[in-house]
């Protein structure tokens, strides 16, 4: 007998519609397996073609028939029609895709291939096959050999942002992808924090929404103004450490001009953006996103370079302002 198999990954995206009930999971017409927003779950399949889908309530998504074969990792991506956020869930979009799911029943559930890898792994058996042994220094996703760093105002774009970190990591792996929501320890100075974190990324995502450009304080005051914004400071950081930068546009957001930022981020009109469509074509949006982001050619950075935040000067090891600009230096 045949005891090769290969694996099927299914990530489900968060949403506050049935966030705290389970998509069952059907494969060849057998429920194998409930899975909740954000959790990734993996299976062994026997080598061969599978029908998979998921359900809830009446409600099932087209049925995907893929060929698995042996030592194969097809990674799928599912989700439902319903708003994301509470704010959508009131809107002219929130009201159609609603009135979509009563209309359009077979529409209301997605399931779709994100990508498929020859990466043999382990993972919990279908109910009726024979138990796989687990092999030694194999994990859930993809070893990734590039780190990303995520920036993002939390008012601006936190709903899509995380989904965004959902397909990410689900490509490259967790450990690969850092968000500060989730990645800065409670009482530490997220400065040094974040100089060190974008110390060893290759790659960093700025993610601007509509209102990225404009948010304000209690005072009233524009935080990108403020040199203590948290996300101007991991800019800055990241074009002084001359790392590639991406502007990622969301929800329709347009690219500032120079004169709308402050002086030292103006380099970042220069850096080629990249728009995210919203549904259907979010995927693909993403899919694009991954694809540049695994063709970056990434020269490793010399140990122990430290630059200025402000102005972009080289320092030297034990030096504690800039020479150029005064302005405090990193630490390391």
């Amino acid at each position: 007998m045949d005891d090769a198999v290969g694996y099927l990954s299914v990530t489900r995206e968060r949403s506050i519609s049935n966030a705290l009930r389970g998509f069952t999971v059907l494969i060849d017409d057998k429920a194998v397996d409930k899975i909740k927003g954000g959790e990734t779950k993996r299976y062994a399949l026997p080598n061969g073609q599978h029908v998979i889908r998921v359900a809830i309530d009446l409600y099932k998504s087209k049925p995907l028939t893929l060929h698995v074969g042996p030592g194969e990792t097809i990674n799928l991506s599912c989700g439902d029609q319903a708003p994301k956020t509470l704010g959508e869930t009131f809107s002219l979009r929130g009201v159609e895709q609603s009135f979509k799911a009563v209309t359009s029943p077979s529409d209301y559930l997605r399931l779709e291939v994100i990508d498929r890898k020859n990466l043999p792994g382990t993972a919990r058996p279908l109910p009726g096959t024979r138990p796989q042994h687990r092999q030694s220094g194999v994990g859930r996703r993809a070893v990734s050999h590039k780190t990303i760093f995520l920036s993002y105002r939390r008012e601006d774009s936190r709903a899509i942002t995380g989904r965004i970190y959902d397909r990410l990591s689900a490509h490259f792996g967790e450990p690969a992808v850092f968000r500060d929501v989730d990645s800065i320890p409670v009482g530490t100075d997220f400065r040094s924090q974040i100089n060190k974190t974008i110390d060893r990324a290759d790659v960093f995502i700025a993610i601007i929404g509509p209102r990225w450009l404009d948010i304000r304080n209690a005072q009233g005051e524009r935080r990108l103004d403020l040199v203590e914004d948290y996300v101007r400071v991991e800019i800055e950081t990241a074009m002084a450490k001359d790392i590639p930068v991406i502007p990622l546009l969301v929800d329709n957001a347009q690219m500032p001009r120079a004169d709308e930022l402050p002086d030292s981020l103006a380099q970042l009109v220069f850096r080629n953006a990249l728009p995210i469509p919203h549904e259907p074509y979010f995927h693909a949006g993403v899919d694009l996103l991954i694809e540049q982001i695994s063709r970056l050619d990434i020269k490793p950075q010399a140990p122990h370079s430290r630059f200025c935040v402000g102005c972009g000067k080289s320092l030297k090891t034990a030096q504690r302002f800039c020479t150029n600009c005064g302005r405090p230096a990193p630490d390391h």
